[in-house]
């Protein structure tokens, strides 16, 4: 899995292209991680402010 950010939002991609998740965020996005792979891999969303949002690429909200 990989993933493409732009301004407040984070394409997440299966090693086949197929897009898997969008998901937008309040603030403009500095860097991603993703870690793992399926639909419970975390995927970590770093933001301009400092702040760190950690999800699962089923779109579940793990941590703020």
């Amino acid at each position: 899995m990989y993933a493409n950010f732009k301004g407040k939002t984070v394409d997440i991609f299966s090693d086949n292209k197929a897009i898997v998740r969008r998901i937008k965020v309040s603030n403009d996005i500095v860097n991603v991680q993703i870690s793992g792979n399926g639909p419970n891999a975390t995927v970590a969303i770093t933001m301009k402010n400092g702040k760190t949002l950690l999800y699962r690429t089923n779109g579940q909200l793990l941590r703020k």
